[in-house]
């Protein structure tokens, strides 16, 4: 399939600072793109748009405030950066929290579901009619392997990361007609700060993938326009099986797994 992400394209991704995004970034420099790196720490963004060339542009964006398609258009704008040039727009930004839900504190319940469902469909409702327009473009949103079971332990996370899934399958149907792809990347877990910000004890995960292996894959799955790109041997086999074990079967294997990454005080 011929490629969607060029030397001459101009990619937007959000959660640029730290994690996939991160190496993502990095991939995708290498290949020439012009990058827009959003996320809200200045200081690490302007480090790696220095790292990557003057193709690539820090965009200081606090995505947990409401109203962020709107800011956005203002920082770019700010920036010079004419909204309507974004070729690919990646929503990679995420948070997670581990734990039973009914401890999880109300407000981080709140900023998971801005960043990891507003957002994305906020960004997606602002460029995709432009890319209509264009007659061009693709949407990624970077989903999980957590979107194709249950999750107890995350349970808003594993919601999040469904309702992603079905939002970007459903899509694409729609935009597909208008040259407009919408692909979504599905990776399991993998070495990264991720685990550990949300709580669980890293020890427990097992050995995974460098995020650089990760980063590689998703872009390469964006590039060929996927529907639905499981990332990692893990992510592809629960893809399948996952969907079509019996649910208070899958249920149980993913809680059996999820309590082995409880800290040990727990």
């Amino acid at each position: 399939m011929k490629s969607r992400i060029t030397a001459a394209s101009t990619v937007l991704l959000t959660g640029a600072s730290a994690g996939l995004g991160r190496h993502m970034a990095r991939v995708l420099g290498a290949i020439g793109c012009s990058l827009l790196l959003v996320a809200r720490r200045r200081e690490v963004l302007e480090d790696l748009a220095a790292e990557i060339g003057p193709q690539a542009i820090p965009v200081p964006l606090d995505l947990s405030q409401p109203a962020v398609a709107d800011r956005l258009l203002a920082a770019l704008g700010d920036a010079g950066v004419d909204p309507h040039r974004v070729d690919v727009l990646i929503n990679n930004a995420g948070v997670g929290s581990f734990g039973p839900f009914v401890e999880t504190d109300p407000g981080r319940l709140a900023v998971m579901q801005r960043i990891n469902l507003r957002v994305p469909m906020e960004l997606t409702r602002t460029f995709a009619p432009m890319m209509v327009e264009r007659g061009s473009g693709t949407i990624a949103n970077v989903a999980s392997v957590a979107a194709f079971s249950p999750g107890p332990l995350m349970t808003e996370y594993y919601a999040d990361k469904a309702w992603l899934l079905s939002f970007g399958v459903s899509l694409d149907a729609e935009l597909r007609p208008h040259g407009v792809h919408v692909v979504t990347v599905c990776p399991g877990p993998f070495a990264s700060d991720f685990h550990g910000a949300s709580g669980m004890h890293v020890a427990g995960m097992g050995r995974m993938p460098a995020a650089t292996a990760v980063a590689r894959s998703a872009v390469r799955a964006i590039v060929r326009g996927r529907l639905v790109a499981p990332v990692g041997a893990g992510a592809q086999v629960w893809r399948v099986l996952g969907p079509r074990l019996p649910l208070r079967l899958s249920r149980r294997l993913m809680h059996a797994l999820q309590r082995r990454r409880l800290p040990p005080s727990s």
